[in-house]
């Protein structure tokens, strides 16, 4: 699930619905166990506000090892060695 290029596109429609709908899937997300949060950093390593935002929620409802951090080029390497072994 990644909500964020259907906000960029105004998927949702406005901010409040689109801010209500990356929040509520991110609870269903975190509602089981093996769910895990994966961020793509930018080049610097940084992530936005809005990002740190659902971290903290995330941290609520999940433990810290949950959460996977990787900056966009090694997450591209990862898919690429994942799908194609």
């Amino acid at each position: 699930m990644c909500p964020h290029p259907m906000i960029h596109l105004n998927g949702y429609g406005d901010t409040v619905n689109a801010v209500t709908q990356t929040l509520n899937g991110l609870m269903m997300a975190a509602h089981f166990r093996e769910s895990q949060l994966w961020i793509v950093l930018d080049d610097d390593g940084q992530y936005t506000g809005e990002m740190e935002m659902e971290i903290d929620m995330w941290r609520l409802w999940r433990p810290p090892e949950s959460i996977n951090e990787m900056r966009y080029d090694d997450w591209i390497k990862h898919l690429e060695d994942t799908w194609h072994g």
